[in-house]
């Protein structure tokens, strides 16, 4: 009987002690499966702040974009409004020179005219006088 007991005895053993080798890896697992989750959940948090920091990058170059962009659009209207200020300078000088141009040219006209008639008027003062000489009206 005690043969059959000790047969007994082993298998018992050898299952609990098979038992007790699958709670240990199995505590062995879930020691792991726990690490992996705390890993897991340390690099989502990671990624998290690495996202969050890249999103706060983004939108901080995002608006500095847009001002770049409104800068350089009140620049180019500021720019726009001074060659358009300056074209206008540009033609009322234009239409003033065109005006003083044509002012000269009526002036020298009325020159040569006061010169025609400064030379008619001489010849006439010239044959005046010769004929004042010949009537012996005025002498030299």
């Amino acid at each position: 009987m005690s043969n059959t007991m000790n047969f007994n005895h082993d298998p018992l053993q050898n299952l609990a002690q098979h038992v007790a080798n699958l709670q240990k890896r199995l505590s062995e697992m879930d020691n792991r499966l726990e690490q992996t989750n705390e890993r897991l959940m340390s690099l989502a948090k990671a990624s998290k702040e690495r996202f969050d920091r890249m999103q706060t990058l983004v939108a901080t170059l995002d608006f500095a974009h847009k001002k770049s962009l409104e800068d350089l659009r009140i620049e180019l209207s500021r720019v726009a409004g001074t060659v358009t200020q300056k074209r206008v300078i540009d033609t009322r000088l234009e239409q003033a020179i065109a005006k003083h141009s044509d002012l000269v040219g009526q002036i020298e006209m009325r020159i040569q005219e006061i010169k025609k008639l400064v030379s008619a008027q001489d010849m006439r003062l010239v044959d005046v006088e010769s004929q004042l000489r010949a009537k012996n009206v005025l002498k030299y």
